[in-house]
């Protein structure tokens, strides 16, 4: 379900439940809306809903208005002064904001009203403890993004209500597809379960003698909160959560306290929060220790390796891996150990290991084929398929990638099939056939959209447009990376948040203009830092560097390569040396510069053939050699 296809229901039920669960907090909330008529048949009937809860929503329309900030349009009103005398039970609801993003302040050089915002955000939290929700057209939406990206890291929620006529027709799967796939996006069942569960928590929640009740209530809806797609959704799963925990361990129940902390570990993941999903998960592991439960002590460990693998700590992800492997083995769960073998081979593959890591997939899949497990050997496959498109052997990945749709569409793992789909696109863009890659994109997002998977649709489209940035197509590529951009921000994803603006910084770096290339790529650091994002993080120190390089600042280049290569050793990646240091070296090929470029080719050439890559080796080699007299 993307912000795009989003049923109307759906989505106004999360901004309902938006506006209620954040009263006694100041919540910023985000309404992407097109059509006026629309926005107004929105907020009206969101007045109608909350007034039966008791609470008021508060219109500030600024239309035609120029205030300087938030405060002060309100104080120009005077149902804004009533709201800023007594600001409880209530919603204030923003709109007309358009013009004023067009106006910058002089000394920001940002939206003035925006700048405001960002400036005044403390004293906000405490003259309006409520939710505020700004409605916004795209266009708008797009613009603070490019002009004032700072104000997008502090908002609570995102929603987005698709306009109905004809232009969102194309946003929408075949129905055949719909006939085809099972609506996993349709969460009205759950909610609606929700609200039965919420109703038997307001029943027990102060009876003393059912705390143990309770807890366990806590859990189940926190769990029911975790099913959920929505970010704030997310959120509510982490409360619950951790009330369940708190209770479970005041009720000395260390089974259930440790089974909690495991799922809010794994919301912890989903959110992107990896720090504190480490904690979680080392202590639902010191309580699973201390009762001798080997299995589920396999199943932290085995957690805490994906944890590790998706922050690039590949030293720690393999260690844990090898510590759950060991007790699957002893305990002869093969399909545990199989899936083990699996995620050490994605280590191996991520740190250039191309050998191990096609050994550990081979030694893999007769495990998961003796099992009788057709998911686990077509995620196998696929494996296969990423680690031959890694190595450049295009065909073969395609190989791999068909045999596992195969499996997938047999099995009905529409997740699975999408993958497949996505990485066929792949193998066909670098092979240089654009339509078909944007076929099979094409067809892969349809799927993401059909099942409701947000994050397969936001990777399937920063994919589309990383193909229109190949066609220096850069105004279809950059609207495409700022729709990703909405759908990883209204998920709160942001590994996906760094990915698109290091792919801005590509785009920007292509078009020559540097100054925007070199903030994107610093922004894109500074984001993989701050969630240990490494692999991300060298990228884009090494993007900075390639700027250098254009700019004959030859010192500074090398220097960001240092730092670059430091963290690729950190890690273990020492293809992303070789790929890099060959970057740099057809940077300046290209350029005419044969003896500044050839250090690097020659570098490269000599990296490629430890790794095993004879052809890649080869071609570097050659390119430095045909620039000498």
């Amino acid at each position: 379900m993307s912000e795009r296809t989003t049923n109307f229901p759906d989505e106004f039920e999360r901004l309902r439940r938006f506006a209620l669960f954040h009263q006694g907090q100041f919540s910023l909330g985000l309404a992407r809306i097109n059509d006026p008529l629309q926005r107004n048949f929105v907020i009206t009937r969101l007045a109608e809903s909350l007034q039966s809860e008791g609470l008021r929503l508060f219109h500030l329309d600024l239309s035609n208005r120029h205030p300087e900030n938030l405060r002060q349009a309100l104080q120009l009103s005077p149902e804004g002064r009533t709201l800023l005398k007594k600001p409880h039970k209530a919603v204030l609801v923003v709109t007309g904001m358009e013009h004023l993003i067009e106006a910058t302040s002089a000394s920001a050089g940002r939206p003035a009203f925006a700048a405001a915002l960002n400036a005044e955000r403390d004293i906000l939290r405490s003259a309006l403890p409520i939710p505020v929700i700004l409605f916004l057209t795209d266009l708008a939406m797009d613009r603070l993004d490019i002009s004032a990206p700072d104000f997008f890291d502090w908002y609570s929620a995102a929603f987005h209500f698709q306009s109905t006529g004809l232009s969102a027709a194309r946003f929408e799967p075949p129905t055949g597809a719909i006939v085809a796939l099972e609506r996993e996006g349709d969460t009205r069942p759950a909610r609606k379960n929700l609200e039965q569960l919420e109703a038997m928590r307001r029943k027990i929640e102060n009876d003393p003698a059912r705390r143990r009740e309770l807890a366990s209530l806590l859990l189940v809806i926190g769990r029911s909160y975790a099913s959920l797609p929505g970010f704030s959704d997310r959120q509510m799963a982490v409360s619950y959560l951790q009330q369940a925990t708190r209770l479970f361990q005041e009720l000395n129940d260390a089974v259930n306290q440790a089974a909690a902390l495991v799922k809010l570990a794994e919301v912890y993941y989903w959110i992107d929060d990896y720090a504190q999903s480490l904690e979680s998960l080392f202590s639902a592991l010191e309580h699973y220790r201390k009762s001798d439960n080997l299995p589920r002590i396999a199943v932290c460990l085995q957690r805490l390796g994906d944890v590790y693998i998706q922050i690039s700590e590949t030293k720690q992800a393999e260690q844990h891996y090898r510590q759950a492997l060991e007790i699957y083995e002893t305990l002869g769960q093969n399909g545990n150990a199989a899936a083990c073998i699996r995620s050490l081979g994605d280590v191996a593959r991520l740190t250039g290991n191309f050998l191990v890591a096609e050994r550990r997939y081979r030694k893999a899949l007769p495990l998961y084929r003796r099992e009788n497990d057709p998911l686990g050997e077509a995620n196998c496959i696929q494996s296969m398929g990423e680690l031959l498109l890694h190595q450049g052997q295009y065909r073969q990945a395609q190989i791999r990638y068909n045999e596992a749709l195969e499996i997938y569409r047999k099995i009905g793992n529409h997740l699975g099939k999408a993958n497949c789909l996505q990485g066929l696109g792949h193998t066909a863009r670098l092979q240089g056939n654009i339509s078909e890659a944007h076929g099979w994109y094409s067809e892969a997002i349809q799927v993401y959209r059909t099942i409701g998977y947000r994050l397969g649709e936001a990777a399937c489209t920063e994919n589309l447009g990383d193909l229109a940035r190949r066609c220096e197509d850069y105004e279809e590529s950059q609207k495409l990376y700022l729709e990703a951009l909405g759908i990883y921000r209204s998920l709160r994803n942001k590994l996906g948040e760094a990915n698109i603006f290091y792919g801005l910084g590509e785009l920007f770096f292509q078009k020559e203009d540097l100054e925007t290339a070199c903030q994107s790529f610093r922004r894109a650091e500074r984001l993989y830092r701050q969630i240990g994002a490494h692999l991300g993080e060298a990228n884009a120190l090494a993007g900075q560097g390639a700027i250098c390089l254009l700019e004959n600042k030859q010192q500074e280049a090398r220097q960001f390569l240092e730092q670059a290569y430091h963290i690729y050793l950190e890690i273990g990646d020492r293809y992303s040396i070789a790929a890099q240091t060959g970057n740099y070296g057809w940077l300046l090929y290209e350029r005419g510069k044969y003896a500044e470029a050839r250090p690097y080719l020659w570098r490269a050439a000599e990296y490629f053939t430890v790794l095993g890559l004879h052809e890649q080796a080869e071609r570097h080699q050659k390119a430095g050699e045909s620039g000498m007299n």
